[in-house]
């Protein structure tokens, strides 16, 4: 079993990830976290000093507290309280369908009220392209796996919430069809200052481009559609597909 460690966890065991032996029937995340600490005096002090008040999210955005029995072979994240203040962190991810509306300035004033230390608001739009590499394009279709893509950026943002001492973290993303010039992501944090506002959305964006379960396709002139998958650029113009790095 593996524990990924975050912040002042982190520093005190003196290591980002932990393994630990895992009996058959697993463990609940309390056992994991107190045979983890048995090995590292530090990550003990830590716990104590936060009185244990952490909770772990599986890959697949599932939360577990304390008492909660994580398997054999799992991956479990540890998140302590984030910066965000007595209420805690404001977190929240959105799937939106066409035609649905984003209030940007909204978005910036929850964050911005999400604790009384913040000090910067930093904003990420996504727009579509009209033209890739040369080549006119004439609109995308966003696929996602809906009953779990909103989960996973969720765990996303509690994760680089905690990695970098924001106080709210955002994002909405369009599904279905965009046009050139129409928004497909936007993405907003709230932290202390810029020196973690800035890293934070870039880890925010880059992270859910990367890992939710969203697809791309580009319909492009001429007839060709151009599948985004991962860093590769599948496209479909006759009777053979071809492929080539994005």
């Amino acid at each position: 079993m593996e524990l990924r460690l975050y912040t002042i966890l982190r520093d005190a065991a003196g290591s980002e990830a932990v393994r630990i032996p895992c009996p058959p029937g697993g463990l609940t995340l309390g056992e994991a976290l107190r045979e983890a600490a048995r090995a590292s005096g530090g990550l003990g002090r830590a716990l104590e000093t936060i009185s244990w008040e952490v909770y772990g999210l599986l890959d697949d955005g599932s939360r577990l507290s304390l008492e909660d029995r994580v398997g054999c072979g799992s991956r479990v994240h540890v998140i302590p309280p984030p910066s965000g203040g007595e209420g805690g962190v404001v977190v929240e991810a959105r799937l939106l369908k066409p035609g649905e509306s984003v209030d940007i300035a909204g978005l910036v004033a929850r964050a911005a009220s999400a604790s009384p230390a913040n000090g910067a608001v930093a904003v990420f739009v996504g727009t579509v392209k009209a033209v890739v590499g040369g080549v006119r394009v004439e609109k995308l279709f966003y696929e996602a796996a809906e009953d779990v893509a909103a989960r996973v950026i969720e765990s996303i943002l509690r994760e680089e919430a905690a990695a970098n001492g924001l106080s709210a973290a955002i994002v909405y993303h369009y599904t279905g069809e965009r046009r050139p010039g129409e928004t497909t992501i936007v993405a907003v944090v709230a932290g202390a200052s810029r020196g973690n506002v800035y890293p934070g959305l870039q880890r925010v964006v880059d992270r859910v481009k990367r890992e939710a379960p969203i697809w791309k396709v580009e319909y492009r002139e001429r007839g060709v559609k151009a599948y985004i998958l991962g860093d590769r650029v599948v496209t479909l113009s006759g009777p053979e597909p071809r492929s080539r790095a994005s």
